[in-house]
């Protein structure tokens, strides 16, 4: 009960009192009263009872995958992990933790996996279940039943696989040869180890060097001479399988999320309608700036051309893009203090219903431009009137300079502005059938 309130929000001082009250409606009476700190031995006690079910159910299942994402907050980068486990066709999805990492590097993020599994096996094989069971869990065990990975489809993940993978197959190999080991005669491994101890001793310089060093720092060397042995009859005995069991074993699939995927189009989408456009054909009206449109706009009174005014042109963007993007940041601003939120829900909620919001195009989610295209399509001319609608109702009958870039309908009511936002539009829901196996 405790685990409940705690998670419905109840703070951990009131925990104790809420089920005193429980109790005292439903005709039962609780002698002590639960303190706080006896809440938060619980909650950790719940937490580490938890890690050992999801060591047992890893150990029981046919086959895992991994999953990891990471973001930044406040220049701190932190590290959420899943695994999905298969037992009998049924799949379960397991939340491993959120970490705190130095950085988003390759490496970091595999010596995070690392450290999480190792935390697992040691909880898993100290509790009382294992004691009784004689039954232990291991990081080679995780590595044997792991056959994928899936993240962002980026630089950094795929490195994060490639050593996600090598280690997956140092380690099975290492098992392997050490299967081999116990499977020899007692005499067999009093040689190998002899020859190991020989090989140390030669390597350190002499024997009295060897005798210098402590005993952690021989074990560490000995330890080490026979993960390399044990690795490399591993090696030899997994050449020596058959090709269904080498399948069994290095059966490993990545998947990457096709989000970055579909930004990367997008971007290239976008290109290619500026070059095509430079064959000199009409663009879609120029979206300038409030200083570069004034320039723009004096160029063409006077009939000048300066160096300003190609610079002004030069910069000056504009198309579906650049106007999905002006809207969004108007309607649907990261920041809930800036923009028109309220007015653009109330302006759209008699006609559109509900989801009236317009889509997050500020942040990089998958079709956020083609859904922002869609939305002023389907309601062209309600948009062509959102301006002048929020100019109306202001006392000074003004606009800011980012309303005044959407003043006007002129990206929308120029034919090529419109003949972009379908060419968008159309691109979006192409790329998503594809993304779904259409």
């Amino acid at each position: 009960m405790a685990h409940t309130l705690h998670k419905a929000g109840c703070s951990q001082e009131r925990v104790g009192d809420i089920i005193h009250y429980v109790a005292q409606k439903t005709g039962f009476f609780v002698k002590n009263k639960m303190s706080c700190c006896t809440v938060q031995r619980a909650l950790i006690e719940g937490g580490i009872a938890a890690k050992i079910q999801f060591a047992y159910e890893i150990s029981q299942a046919d086959g895992v995958t991994a999953s990891g994402d990471a973001t930044s907050l406040r220049e701190h980068n932190y590290e959420a992990s899943h695994i999905m486990i298969n037992k009998n066709g049924k799949h379960q999805n397991r939340m491993l933790g959120i970490s705190s990492t130095v950085d988003h590097t390759s490496e970091t993020q595999v010596q995070s996996w690392k450290s999480k599994i190792t935390a697992l096996s040691e909880i898993f094989n100290r509790c009382p279940l294992a004691e009784r069971s004689a039954f232990s869990f291991e990081v080679s065990h995780f590595l044997r039943l792991l056959k994928g990975m899936n993240g962002d489809h980026a630089s950094d993940q795929k490195k994060t696989v490639r050593l996600m993978l090598e280690w997956k197959e140092l380690v099975t190999r290492m098992m392997l040869g050490r299967d081999e080991i116990h499977a020899m005669e007692a005499s067999e491994v009093l040689v190998i180890i002899a020859d190991i101890h020989k090989q140390n001793i030669t390597e350190a310089g002499a024997e009295d060097v060897w005798d210098s060093l402590s005993d952690a720092e021989r074990d560490a060397l000995t330890k080490s001479s026979m993960d390399v042995f044990a690795y490399r009859l591993g090696r030899d005995a997994f050449d020596q399988l058959s090709d269904e069991e080498k399948r069994d074993i290095s059966l490993f699939f990545w998947a990457g999320c096709s989000m970055h995927k579909e930004l990367n189009s997008c971007k290239a989408f976008t290109e290619a309608m500026d070059n095509y456009i430079e064959n000199d054909l009409e663009g879609p009206v120029s979206l300038a700036n409030k200083d570069n449109d004034a320039t723009i706009q004096l160029a063409e009174d006077t009939g000048t051309s300066t160096a300003a005014v190609q610079r002004a042109l030069k910069i000056s963007e504009g198309g579906a893009v650049k106007l999905i993007g002006l809207l969004g940041a108007f309607v649907n601003h990261k920041d809930d203090k800036k923009g028109c939120h309220d007015v653009y829900d109330d302006y759209f909620r008699p006609i559109i219903g509900s989801g009236v919001r317009f889509p997050a195009v500020n942040n990089t989610r998958y079709q956020s431009f083609g859904l922002g295209g869609a939305r002023i399509i389907s309601f062209l001319d309600e948009h062509k009137l959102l301006m002048p609608f929020i100019r109306n109702k202001k006392q000074k009958r003004t606009l800011k300079t980012s309303s005044l870039m959407l003043d006007g309908n002129r990206s929308r009511s120029s034919p090529s502005g419109s003949t972009d936002l379908a060419i968008l539009l159309n691109s979006s829901r192409t790329r998503r059938r594809l993304s779904a196996g259409e």
